[in-house]
Protein backbone atom coordinates (compact mmCIF):
# COMPACT_ATOMS: atom_id res chain seq x y z
CA UNK A 1 0.00 0.00 0.00
CA UNK A 2 2.89 2.25 0.78
CA UNK A 3 4.76 1.86 -2.75
CA UNK A 4 1.48 2.75 -4.51
CA UNK A 5 1.04 5.98 -2.11
CA UNK A 6 4.67 7.04 -3.59
CA UNK A 7 3.91 5.66 -7.11
CA UNK A 8 1.12 8.24 -7.11
CA UNK A 9 2.22 10.92 -5.33
CA UNK A 10 5.24 10.77 -7.67
CA UNK A 11 3.14 10.89 -10.72
CA UNK A 12 0.88 14.04 -8.93
CA UNK A 13 4.02 15.84 -8.59
CA UNK A 14 5.00 15.25 -12.02
CA UNK A 15 1.55 16.71 -13.22
CA UNK A 16 1.44 19.50 -10.77
CA UNK A 17 4.93 20.78 -12.80
CA UNK A 18 3.89 20.16 -16.09
CA UNK A 19 1.03 22.65 -15.09
CA UNK A 20 3.42 24.70 -13.85
CA UNK A 21 4.80 25.08 -16.76
CA UNK A 22 1.97 25.32 -18.59
CA UNK A 23 0.47 28.41 -16.75
CA UNK A 24 4.14 30.77 -17.57
CA UNK A 25 3.72 34.03 -18.49
CA UNK A 26 3.27 34.91 -22.08
CA UNK A 27 5.18 38.28 -21.80
CA UNK A 28 7.93 36.90 -19.72
CA UNK A 29 8.26 33.62 -22.37
CA UNK A 30 7.98 36.63 -25.11
CA UNK A 31 10.75 39.01 -23.32
CA UNK A 32 13.07 35.20 -23.15
CA UNK A 33 12.38 34.89 -27.04
CA UNK A 34 13.52 38.26 -27.74
CA UNK A 35 16.63 38.48 -25.36
CA UNK A 36 17.48 35.18 -26.85
CA UNK A 37 17.00 36.66 -30.91
CA UNK A 38 18.98 40.03 -29.46
CA UNK A 39 22.13 37.36 -28.90
CA UNK A 40 21.77 35.61 -32.16
CA UNK A 41 21.80 38.73 -34.02
CA UNK A 42 25.24 39.96 -31.83
CA UNK A 43 26.54 36.60 -32.50
CA UNK A 44 26.37 36.70 -36.18
CA UNK A 45 27.61 40.43 -36.10
CA UNK A 46 30.60 39.32 -34.35
CA UNK A 47 30.90 36.45 -36.34
CA UNK A 48 31.21 38.59 -39.49
CA UNK A 49 33.46 40.88 -38.18
CA UNK A 50 35.54 38.09 -37.12
CA UNK A 51 35.88 36.61 -40.96
CA UNK A 52 36.19 40.04 -42.37
CA UNK A 53 39.51 40.50 -39.96
CA UNK A 54 40.53 37.49 -40.96
CA UNK A 55 40.13 37.84 -44.29
CA UNK A 56 42.39 41.09 -44.02
CA UNK A 57 45.27 39.44 -42.49
CA UNK A 58 45.19 36.39 -45.27
CA UNK A 59 45.91 40.09 -47.45
CA UNK A 60 48.41 41.07 -45.40
CA UNK A 61 50.30 38.12 -45.17
CA UNK A 62 50.13 37.28 -48.83
CA UNK A 63 51.64 40.51 -49.16
CA UNK A 64 54.10 40.11 -46.72
CA UNK A 65 55.12 36.76 -48.79
CA UNK A 66 55.12 38.31 -52.16
CA UNK A 67 57.63 41.02 -50.51
CA UNK A 68 59.99 38.04 -49.37
CA UNK A 69 59.64 36.70 -52.51
CA UNK A 70 61.23 40.18 -54.41
CA UNK A 71 63.61 40.43 -52.08
CA UNK A 72 65.11 37.02 -52.25
CA UNK A 73 65.21 37.72 -55.87
CA UNK A 74 66.63 40.95 -55.54
CA UNK A 75 69.41 39.41 -52.84
CA UNK A 76 70.21 36.99 -55.79
CA UNK A 77 70.53 39.62 -58.55
CA UNK A 78 72.34 41.22 -56.36
CA UNK A 79 74.92 38.65 -55.26
CA UNK A 80 75.10 37.75 -59.00
CA UNK A 81 76.26 41.22 -59.75
CA UNK A 82 78.88 41.20 -57.04
CA UNK A 83 80.36 37.56 -57.62
CA UNK A 84 80.81 39.40 -61.64
CA UNK A 85 82.67 42.61 -60.62
CA UNK A 86 86.34 41.86 -62.27
CA UNK A 87 88.86 42.09 -59.13
CA UNK A 88 90.74 45.00 -60.78
CA UNK A 89 88.06 47.06 -60.77
CA UNK A 90 88.07 47.04 -56.95
CA UNK A 91 92.03 47.80 -56.94
CA UNK A 92 92.51 51.28 -55.63
CA UNK A 93 95.19 53.50 -57.22
CA UNK A 94 97.27 56.30 -55.77
CA UNK A 95 97.88 58.64 -58.59
CA UNK A 96 98.76 61.78 -56.72
CA UNK A 97 102.69 62.17 -56.06
CA UNK A 98 104.30 61.55 -52.63
CA UNK A 99 105.59 64.69 -51.68
CA UNK A 100 108.73 64.66 -49.21
CA UNK A 101 108.40 67.10 -46.07
CA UNK A 102 111.73 69.38 -46.11
CA UNK A 103 113.52 68.74 -42.82
CA UNK A 104 114.17 71.79 -40.79
CA UNK A 105 116.64 73.98 -41.37
CA UNK A 106 120.20 73.63 -39.83
CA UNK A 107 121.03 76.13 -37.05
CA UNK A 108 123.68 79.14 -37.34
CA UNK A 109 127.17 77.75 -37.38
CA UNK A 110 126.85 74.76 -38.33
CA UNK A 111 127.06 73.02 -42.03
CA UNK A 112 124.64 70.61 -43.33
CA UNK A 113 126.16 67.88 -45.09
CA UNK A 114 125.46 68.14 -49.23
CA UNK A 115 124.18 64.44 -49.09
CA UNK A 116 121.72 65.40 -46.25
CA UNK A 117 120.20 68.87 -47.86
CA UNK A 118 116.50 67.84 -49.38
CA UNK A 119 115.76 70.29 -52.45
CA UNK A 120 112.39 71.42 -52.61
CA UNK A 121 110.96 70.77 -55.80
CA UNK A 122 107.28 71.71 -56.92
CA UNK A 123 105.50 68.81 -57.42
CA UNK A 124 103.98 67.96 -60.56
CA UNK A 125 100.32 68.27 -61.42
CA UNK A 126 97.77 65.11 -61.26
CA UNK A 127 97.26 64.08 -65.13
CA UNK A 128 93.00 62.87 -64.80
CA UNK A 129 92.55 60.42 -68.03
CA UNK A 130 89.82 58.84 -69.14
CA UNK A 131 89.64 54.76 -68.83
CA UNK A 132 88.41 51.54 -69.99
CA UNK A 133 86.15 50.28 -67.77
CA UNK A 134 86.21 46.46 -67.48
CA UNK A 135 83.71 43.94 -68.75
CA UNK A 136 82.01 41.90 -66.33
CA UNK A 137 82.08 37.47 -66.56
CA UNK A 138 78.69 37.91 -68.01
CA UNK A 139 79.16 40.09 -70.38
CA UNK A 140 82.48 38.60 -72.01
CA UNK A 141 80.06 35.28 -71.93
CA UNK A 142 78.36 36.87 -74.47
CA UNK A 143 80.98 38.01 -76.88
CA UNK A 144 80.64 35.65 -80.17
CA UNK A 145 83.42 32.96 -80.15
CA UNK A 146 83.95 34.55 -83.99
CA UNK A 147 84.44 37.81 -82.46
CA UNK A 148 86.70 37.25 -79.16
CA UNK A 149 88.30 33.46 -81.17
CA UNK A 150 91.17 32.63 -78.50
CA UNK A 151 90.99 35.49 -75.82
CA UNK A 152 89.83 34.38 -72.19
CA UNK A 153 88.80 36.85 -69.84
CA UNK A 154 92.19 36.84 -67.95
CA UNK A 155 93.72 38.46 -71.04
CA UNK A 156 91.09 40.81 -72.02
CA UNK A 157 91.55 42.08 -68.05
CA UNK A 158 94.89 42.03 -68.82
CA UNK A 159 94.84 43.93 -71.64
CA UNK A 160 92.22 46.73 -70.51
CA UNK A 161 95.06 47.16 -67.52
CA UNK A 162 97.79 48.00 -70.21
CA UNK A 163 95.56 49.64 -72.73
CA UNK A 164 94.70 52.24 -69.73
CA UNK A 165 98.36 52.49 -68.48
CA UNK A 166 99.05 53.72 -71.97
CA UNK A 167 96.99 56.47 -71.98
CA UNK A 168 97.66 57.33 -68.43
CA UNK A 169 101.00 57.28 -69.55
CA UNK A 170 101.40 59.36 -72.62
CA UNK A 171 98.83 62.18 -71.35
CA UNK A 172 101.47 62.23 -68.31
CA UNK A 173 104.18 63.23 -70.49
CA UNK A 174 102.46 65.38 -72.47
CA UNK A 175 101.21 67.54 -69.58
CA UNK A 176 105.28 67.74 -68.87
CA UNK A 177 106.97 71.48 -69.08
CA UNK A 178 109.06 71.35 -71.78
CA UNK A 179 111.65 72.95 -69.90
CA UNK A 180 111.86 69.39 -68.00
CA UNK A 181 112.36 67.39 -70.86
CA UNK A 182 115.23 67.03 -73.27
CA UNK A 183 115.75 67.09 -77.00
CA UNK A 184 114.68 63.36 -77.73
CA UNK A 185 111.14 63.85 -75.71
CA UNK A 186 110.69 67.29 -77.50
CA UNK A 187 110.40 65.69 -80.85
CA UNK A 188 108.35 62.51 -79.28
CA UNK A 189 105.65 65.43 -78.11
CA UNK A 190 106.08 67.11 -81.35
CA UNK A 191 104.66 63.64 -83.29
CA UNK A 192 102.05 63.20 -80.47
CA UNK A 193 100.80 66.56 -80.92
CA UNK A 194 100.98 66.10 -84.67
CA UNK A 195 98.25 63.25 -84.30
CA UNK A 196 95.13 65.39 -82.79
CA UNK A 197 92.43 66.29 -84.59
CA UNK A 198 89.92 68.60 -84.54
CA UNK A 199 86.76 66.40 -83.85
CA UNK A 200 89.26 64.73 -80.67
CA UNK A 201 89.56 67.60 -78.78
CA UNK A 202 89.17 66.80 -75.32
CA UNK A 203 89.34 63.42 -76.12
CA UNK A 204 91.63 60.62 -74.83
CA UNK A 205 93.51 57.97 -77.31
CA UNK A 206 96.48 56.35 -77.98
CA UNK A 207 97.63 54.75 -81.78
CA UNK A 208 98.46 51.32 -82.75
CA UNK A 209 101.78 52.32 -82.44
CA UNK A 210 102.03 53.34 -79.20
CA UNK A 211 100.32 49.93 -77.54
CA UNK A 212 102.96 47.71 -79.40
CA UNK A 213 105.00 48.47 -76.23
CA UNK A 214 102.55 46.11 -74.62
CA UNK A 215 102.51 42.43 -74.44
CA UNK A 216 98.83 42.03 -74.95
CA UNK A 217 99.28 44.19 -78.04
CA UNK A 218 102.10 43.52 -79.50
CA UNK A 219 100.64 40.72 -82.30
CA UNK A 220 98.66 41.83 -84.95
CA UNK A 221 96.14 39.26 -84.06
CA UNK A 222 96.01 39.71 -80.45
CA UNK A 223 95.09 43.12 -80.88
CA UNK A 224 92.71 42.97 -83.17
CA UNK A 225 90.79 40.60 -80.66
CA UNK A 226 91.18 42.87 -78.11
CA UNK A 227 90.12 46.21 -80.18
CA UNK A 228 87.01 44.24 -81.46
CA UNK A 229 85.27 43.28 -78.16
CA UNK A 230 86.05 46.60 -76.83
CA UNK A 231 84.69 48.15 -79.85
CA UNK A 232 81.81 45.56 -79.53
CA UNK A 233 80.69 47.07 -76.19
CA UNK A 234 81.41 50.60 -76.97
CA UNK A 235 84.51 51.10 -74.90
CA UNK A 236 86.44 52.66 -77.64
CA UNK A 237 86.36 53.65 -81.41
CA UNK A 238 88.65 53.88 -84.18
CA UNK A 239 89.77 57.21 -85.79
CA UNK A 240 91.83 56.86 -88.79
CA UNK A 241 94.13 58.73 -90.96
CA UNK A 242 95.13 61.17 -92.48
CA UNK A 243 97.88 58.09 -93.84
CA UNK A 244 97.86 54.85 -92.20
CA UNK A 245 97.52 55.97 -88.67
CA UNK A 246 94.63 54.18 -86.53
CA UNK A 247 93.74 55.74 -83.47
CA UNK A 248 91.75 53.93 -80.64
CA UNK A 249 89.68 57.30 -78.61
CA UNK A 250 88.50 56.12 -75.45
CA UNK A 251 84.34 56.37 -75.28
Amino acid sequence: MELLSQYYEDKLTLVRHMNELARDNPQEVENVLLEVNNERHFMKAELKRMKEEVFAWRMELDKAKRCVAAMKTYSEINQEMLENIPPQALKKSALSPKIEVPTAAPSSGQVEPASNVSVKTKPSAVVVTAQVTFLTVAEFEKVPKYMKGRLNYEALTLAVEEFNKCVHAKYEFLARPLSEIGLKDKKRRNVLKSQDKPDLKHRNFVTAEELKDYSMFRTEAGRKSVVTVLRHFQKIRESRGPGPIVRFVVC
